[in-house]
């Protein structure tokens, strides 16, 4: 009778323990063309896009990463100016997602984004709109 409890109880645990297998790394970028390279940058130019890039990975290559609630939270210092949210499929590992704005959009200035997945703060990234 307290078999099928102990068992989702059990299956429980073990999700937990897979989904913070997850491991995050960001960068910040001025492409955001899918098939290129990230190019790292910490300078943007009011005419590109500021892209937010996430990669992440896990040990478990035969395991999907399933659907996960990604939102990213824009700051211009302590002031959110600018939220998205998506769900997304992690699908196989290694992989990334990301997220952008057109720079004009933020204007000449210095911002940060928190990248956020299920709830929890994966990454934060800082950068400089600048005119050139």
């Amino acid at each position: 009778m307290h078999k099928p409890f102990v068992l989702l109880a059990l299956i429980g645990v073990l999700c937990g323990c897979a989904s913070s297998s997850i491991h995050y790394s960001g960068v910040i970028t001025a492409n955001d063309d899918p098939r290129s390279r990230d190019v790292p940058t910490r300078k943007v130019a009011l005419k590109d896009h500021v892209v937010i890039v996430t990669h992440f990975a896990w040990a478990e290559a035969e395991r999907t990463g399933g659907l996960h609630a990604v939102r990213w939270n824009w700051y211009e210092g302590e002031t959110l100016i600018a939220e998205r949210a998506k769900t997304l499929d992690f699908g196989r590992t290694p992989s990334r997602f990301s997220r952008s704005l057109p720079a004009s959009d933020l204007g000449i200035g210095h911002y940060r984004v928190e990248v956020m997945v299920d709830g929890t703060r994966v990454d934060e990234q800082s950068f400089d709109v600048v005119a050139y």
